[in-house]
């Protein structure tokens, strides 16, 4: 595998080679996301801490809507310019670090 790609430049527009090797490297980090999150539930099932979670959950059923909904509401937004982000072909070499 290759490992000086070119971060600065829209997958688009890289070889054949950059590109398979990137689609691959976001496949298999989506597969570990989802393995993990499937360990993560699995515990807490096992473990019965997802009973007591649950419980309180329908105890308090006003409580439980309020996080639910204010935890969509406390995420950072902020409008997105289309246009500007459409022809920004600059890209931060962070964005795709973890898929090094």
């Amino acid at each position: 595998m290759q490992q000086s790609i070119n971060h600065l430049m829209p997958v688009a527009q890289a070889s054949v080679e950059e590109r398979s090797e990137f689609i691959w490297k976001v496949y298999a980090h989506v597969v570990g996301a989802l393995l993990a999150y499937t360990g993560v539930v699995a515990y807490l099932i096992s473990s019965g801490v997802a009973n007591s979670v649950i419980a309180v959950m329908y105890a308090n059923p006003m409580i439980t809507f309020l996080l639910f909904v204010g935890s969509g509401m406390a995420r950072p937004t902020r409008p997105i310019d289309s246009r500007r982000r459409q022809h920004n072909t600059q890209r931060s070499p962070l964005m795709y670090s973890c898929l090094r």
